[in-house]
């Protein structure tokens, strides 16, 4: 049984966008977490590693915006 996809086609304009309530869940964590990320841990880890903090943030920014585009592949309703 096929489940329908937490993303799929905007019915108007173009992109994607949450189709579930699953899917609008990721956004809403995926978007309160992000000042998180660079608010705290991104001092933290330049703190740890010896880096610059905006080398981190550009890293971390990087990895969480490709987290997100895997859980929307992942999980988008095949058209």
């Amino acid at each position: 049984m096929r489940t329908k996809g937490w993303f799929g086609r905007k019915l108007v304009g173009f992109g994607i966008g949450p189709r579930t309530w699953e899917g609008a869940a990721v956004i809403v964590v995926f978007a309160a977490g992000f000042p998180v990320l660079l608010g705290w841990a991104a001092p933290q880890i330049a703190a740890a590693s010896g880096l610059a903090e905006a080398l981190i943030r550009l890293a971390l920014i990087a990895a969480w915006v490709g987290a997100l585009a895997g859980v929307i592949v992942l999980t988008c309703e095949e058209s």
